[in-house]
């Protein structure tokens, strides 16, 4: 398993297979809702756009796909990336999303038109995770050049960049407040990190392997992290400390999601 997602009402979870499709489950019955599958190359990342109508697919072939779910048949196709994306987000409105990946560039694309409104660069390596801000006027982008960066999306600005280890990042979070942004990588490590000066607000410590998936809670008190320990952790915030420690994969945990409700997390390996 690649990825999986919640959809924004919690009604389904998507998923993307290394079998080069992509499969919408029932979130209570886990009964398969519909597969999507346009016989390409596969899927890198996928995102749910707010309204939970579209899903956007980012691909090995270096394009992104817009699947409309009501009539499961992809609408629109994104074209401009050289390498294949591994990270795509619609903004909180819908009406923009974003893409990056092996080739460095962050892409920004018009919804409606799939017109390539701006692009941004810094990043010297695999740019690897992405997050919009709550209010959609930042972005937060993380990679395998260890790199935290920041981004004031009307400007294109770069607001802060910090060296988060000597190691690569592999995801990223924003704080459902949009106070806090959380990494994690290949230093076994969370870290928390102040939005508004770059400055390391807190290390969470405790996973024995590389952290590959991160994600706060929609009341923004806990954080759940998983990664190649094959164990999923629940973390308080204020009191750094690991409240839950959740066993049953086999293999290293790749993706994990808190249903909007935050009463239950979808975790993939």
């Amino acid at each position: 398993m690649i990825q999986a997602i919640y959809s924004p009402d919690g009604k389904r979870i998507a998923v993307v297979h290394a079998n080069k499709t992509i499969h919408l489950f029932d979130a209570s019955t886990f009964d398969v809702l519909s597969v999507l599958d346009d016989k390409g190359e596969g899927d890198v990342s996928i995102a749910f756009s707010p309204d939970g109508n579209y899903l956007l697919a980012g691909s090995w072939d270096k394009s992104l796909k817009l699947w409309d779910l009501s009539k499961l048949k992809i609408i629109r196709r994104y074209y401009g990336h050289n390498q294949a994306t591994r990270s795509v987000a619609f903004n909180p409105q819908g009406n923009m999303i974003v893409s990056a990946g092996w080739d460095l560039d962050i892409r920004f694309w018009y919804v409606p038109t799939a017109l390539n409104l701006k692009n941004l660069s810094g990043h010297t390596q695999c740019v690897r995770s992405l997050a919009f801000s709550p209010d959609g006027t930042k972005l937060a982008t993380s990679g395998y050049d260890q790199l935290l960066k920041l981004w004031d999306i009307a400007s294109g600005k770069e607001l802060f960049s910090v060296e988060t280890s000597a190691f690569p990042v592999e995801a990223v979070a924003y704080s459902p407040d949009g106070s806090i942004i959380a990494t994690a990588g290949l230093d076994n490590t969370v870290k928390l990190w102040d939005v508004s000066n770059g400055s390391l607000l807190k290390t969470l410590r405790g996973h024995t392997d590389a952290v590959y998936a991160v994600a706060f809670s929609p009341d923004g008190k806990y954080i759940a992290s998983g990664g190649n320990d094959n164990i999923l952790r629940i973390w308080d915030i204020t009191s750094e400390s690991v409240l839950y420690q959740l066993k049953g994969h086999s293999i290293g945990i790749r993706t994990l999601m808190f249903r909007p409700d935050g009463k239950q997390l979808v975790s993939g390996a």
